[in-house]
């Protein structure tokens, strides 16, 4: 649910599909569902935990399409009452394990049709003997010629390849990706627009991608566009350079004994303060939620910029 969460709230910070995941679970490599907890708990091979993670949040994007977030309240609080994942995913979703390993499935290959068409994985056993995962299908034969044309220096080449990768695999910016490509045929060949513009599709998409951000920001800024370079740079900072932070998660409802407007909301209001010069403000990081309501003197009091740590004050009421 966490990494669902992320997701949500930044694309490029959850654990999103990638040609490793697919290759896993269309080799057989990963958990059904119903087991998916051994996978975090008892893996069986290097990576197993970060694959079962990030399929994990593809469960939960599942479960709130068929029940929204009362669904998956009700999950949570069959967890606090101690009931098994078996007994309360019956009782929630009407699913046994077999039902929720099968629905799943399909779900899941439904909605990336085009991603298991690129990628297969194939298991063969490594100079010790143990299993591992290869990549193979057409996104492997797309980057192998990418890689060939680069060692020869046929930018040109390259860049097709890059981008027929691109189009079988459009969510993927991580090394080795056809953005990463694009990006070296395009500096090879001094197009600093196209680079830019390859840059940014990966820092959209990656949240690690560091170096792509600092070299992203400087492009900017030798282009004169001082804005977009700030936020180059600002995205890749903002997350470590807080001093003084504070999270809440809201879930407020109306209920008999409260007066007032119904409120909902679902996010993370996050205090940052960076002194002297940076104003504290709050970011909402669920944007697919609107925030919940609030009054003027309490907008005034958790929004307005300033260049001092929030008080005791705020922090009881605005976080």
């Amino acid at each position: 649910l966490s990494v669902y969460e992320e997701r949500l709230a930044r694309p490029e910070w959850g654990g999103g599909v990638t040609p490793s995941l697919i290759a896993a679970y269309s080799a057989g490599r990963l958990r059904p569902v119903s087991r998916l907890n051994d996978g975090f708990v008892h893996p069986r091979y290097d990576h197993e935990v970060i694959l079962s993670y990030a399929l994990s949040a593809y469960v939960f994007e599942m479960l709130e399409a068929r029940k929204g977030m009362p669904g998956i309240r009700a999950l949570l609080a069959g967890y606090r009452n101690g009931t098994r994942t078996p007994q309360v995913m019956q009782a929630v979703y009407g699913l046994d394990s077999a039902a929720m390993d099968s629905t799943f499935d399909s779900w899941f290959r439904a909605k990336f049709a085009r991603e298991f068409a690129a990628v297969r994985g194939e298991v063969r056993s490594d100079a010790a003997g143990e299993p591992r995962t290869e990549l193979a299908g057409p996104l492997r034969d797309v980057l192998t010629a990418a890689a060939t044309a680069a060692q020869q220096k046929q930018w040109p080449l390259v860049v097709q390849a890059a981008k027929r990768g691109i189009a079988l695999f459009p969510a993927w910016a991580e090394p080795g990706s056809g953005y990463h490509f694009l990006v070296t045929a395009y500096a090879a060949t001094g197009d600093s627009a196209g680079l830019r513009d390859a840059l940014t599709a990966i820092t959209v998409r990656n949240g690690d991608a560091v170096d792509e951000n600092i070299t992203l920001g400087g492009l900017l800024l030798a282009a004169r566009d001082t804005t977009g370079a700030i936020a180059a740079l600002d995205a890749l900072l903002w997350p470590i350079r807080s001093t003084a932070r504070c999270m809440r998660s809201w879930r407020s409802w109306r209920s008999p004994d409260v007066r007032g407007p119904r409120r909902f909301g679902r996010g993370v209001r996050y205090w940052r303060w960076d002194p002297p010069t940076a104003p504290m403000r709050t970011i909402d990081w669920h944007r697919r939620w609107p925030r919940p309501a609030m009054s003027p003197r309490r907008a005034s009091m958790c929004c307005a910029p300033s260049t001092s740590p929030p008080t005791s004050r705020q922090r009881r009421t605005c976080c």
